[in-house]
């Protein structure tokens, strides 16, 4: 039986770090005012979408974007609808570590202009495999978590999608369907690296750097699972 799921991918809203275009990876910054706004797009497509299952990121400008697209009312509806509020923990939600965007290290909270003059950042920028920001994470560490974060996904998709054909069957009297099924819709809220990372092991031909993407932005991916295991395509 063909099984297969759709993954959106979301990136969290705009934070002042972003406005200022520093480099932001493990630092827990709050989304900016005015990011629920630009949010609000997204909250309509996916307050009442029913998620099979959703993760997150555990830092705060992730949690505040998902507690807000999950809100039944829009901002300029409910001025009660605070960020801090938005970061409290939603019930069923996955939050994994794994999910953070590389860690900076010292680069923390600089910018371009800030470090252009450094060897290593230039080496990096070149090829961020070549080199380890200083205190921060390496991209072979990076790429494996994001990795191990995705083998788990798939066990639990496989998982769903076992429980979808047992009752497929059991409602057919026995008899397997011909049409596809499989879990419901995935949502992960995450960071802008680990969206493009997960892009890169998931869909064949993409790289990293050519894949734009802004805050509050998502994507869409139709996963598949063949003999070969779980592949993916970029959905429009």
């Amino acid at each position: 039986m063909a099984v297969s799921v759709v993954v959106h991918l979301l990136r969290h809203g705009r934070t002042r770090w972003n406005e200022q275009r520093r480099y932001m990876g493990h630092t827990d910054q709050l989304l900016a005012p005015g990011a629920l706004t630009e949010l609000e797009p997204l909250r309509r497509r996916y307050h009442r979408h029913d998620f099979g299952k959703i993760y997150c990121s555990d830092l705060s400008r992730c949690r505040q974007t998902l507690g807000y697209v999950l809100s039944a009312t829009g901002a300029d509806q409910d001025p009660a609808l605070i960020p801090a509020k938005l970061g409290e923990t939603v019930p069923g939600v996955c939050y994994d570590v794994r999910l953070r965007e590389l860690d900076f290290g010292q680069w923390e909270g600089k910018t371009y202009d800030d470090l252009k003059e450094n060897p290593a950042y230039r080496s990096w920028i070149d090829d961020p495999s070549s080199v380890t920001p200083p205190g921060g994470e390496s991209w072979e560490a990076f790429q494996q978590r994001i990795g191990q974060f995705l083998n788990n996904l798939y066990l639990e998709l496989d998982e769903m999608a076992g429980a979808a054909e047992s009752e497929a069957l059991e409602g057919g009297h026995g008899k397997r369907p011909e049409a596809a099924c499989g879990p419901s819709d995935v949502l992960i809220v995450t960071h802008g690296g680990v969206i493009r990372q997960m892009m890169t092991q998931l869909v064949d031909g993409v790289k990293f750097w050519a894949l734009p993407l802004e805050p509050g932005e998502a994507l869409r991916v139709r996963l598949t699972r063949s003999s070969a295991g779980w592949r993916g395509e970029r959905l429009p």
